[in-house]
């Protein structure tokens, strides 16, 4: 059987805890930080936002995570081969599992799984700036000023930070595409989160033996003003959302294991992104981890650095997905309750 999408994004990274709880009828949004300047070529950072559906290229790619779970550190560490077409198409295959070590069959499976994850890390782990407008707005990032050299391409050096905060980045971008070649998440205490970085590239490759990402989902973009007519059922969405984030896309998803129809809400803050999905009403349907929970009653799961809710609101399968936290997860689910 297929993976749903549940369950795809659940086992993006490994490792998870679960709580379950009540939602709260209230929430509170921090206030962001001021806005401070940021000093970088903004030739160069539209090149980033265009990269992923203008530029052709391959490259090996060495990826690692770094978190804790249930109070004790998980380390993962694997390289993969990206492929794009300059159209918007990709292939990100796993290549060699390095930590954990595992036996034969278990790492081959682990490659494979990731393989079938590939939609889910070329568009939400893969770090780039989603919107520059928003990225401007919301986040500082200082050039270095100097040229760097990634893989024998000239690059740029970025070091980018909320204006309000939290784990910081640094980015190697290629001058001549806007593809970062190295990125570096690092926490408040400088330890690192997450790595990855181009072992080769290669501009405007051959493409003809690519695999090209083909999603088990049914997806389409909702026209503004028709989900309802497009989906079939009126769907709830957030009325409030974290500081700084705006509606980026809303996309009508069928699950043809579930045979479900979802509204996917995607929102940004130029950077990161937030999910929310509303599955229309309850029928019995099966969560992740077995039946539903009863309505109002929301599963929380970390995964690393992503927090997800899964349950049922005012008689409404949902879906929440989060970087920033169970905090923002919390603020998405309550602001939507009818």
């Amino acid at each position: 059987m297929r993976p749903t999408f549940l369950a795809l994004i659940v086992a993006m990274l490994l490792g998870a805890c679960e709580r379950v709880e009540m939602t709260s009828s209230t929430s509170d949004a921090s206030t962001p930080a001021t806005m401070k300047s940021s000093s970088i070529d903004l030739t160069l950072l539209q090149k980033i936002v265009a990269a992923p559906t203008t530029v052709s290229w391959r490259g090996r790619r060495h990826f690692e995570a770094h978190y804790t779970f249930k109070g004790a550190p998980v380390d993962l560490v694997y390289e993969e081969t990206l492929t794009t077409d300059g159209t918007g198409r990709y292939q990100l295959a796993a290549e060699d599992l390095i930590v954990p070590t595992l036996p034969a069959g278990n790492e081959a499976l682990f490659l494979l799984t990731q393989d079938n994850r590939e939609g889910l890390m070329f568009q939400h782990r893969d770090p780039t700036v989603r919107d520059a407008t928003l990225f401007l707005n919301n986040y500082t990032a200082i050039d270095a000023g100097t040229t760097e050299q990634v893989v024998g391409r000239n690059c740029a050096r970025w070091s980018v930070q909320a204006n309000a905060g939290g784990n910081t980045w640094t980015l190697w971008i290629d001058l001549a595409t806007g593809v970062i070649l190295k990125s570096e998440e690092r926490d408040g205490g400088q330890a690192l989160i997450a790595l990855l970085q181009y072992l080769d590239f290669t501009d405007a490759p051959d493409t003809s033996n690519a695999v090209w990402h083909n999603s088990v989902l049914q997806e389409s973009t909702v026209p503004t003003g028709q989900a309802q007519a497009v989906l079939g059922f009126a769907p709830i969405s957030p009325r409030m959302l974290p500081p700084n984030y705006r509606l980026a896309r809303t996309e009508r998803v069928v699950d043809p294991v579930e045979n479900r129809t979802w509204a996917r809400f995607t929102y940004t803050d130029g950077w990161n992104e937030v999910i929310f999905m509303d599955g229309g009403a309850v029928n019995g349907s099966i969560a992740i981890h077995g039946p539903a929970p009863q309505p109002d009653v929301i599963r929380i799961t970390e995964v690393g650095p992503w927090s997800i809710a899964d349950g049922r609101i005012a008689s409404h399968r949902v879906l929440a997905a989060s970087r920033g936290g169970e905090s923002d997860l919390k603020l998405l689910i309550e602001s939507s309750l009818p």
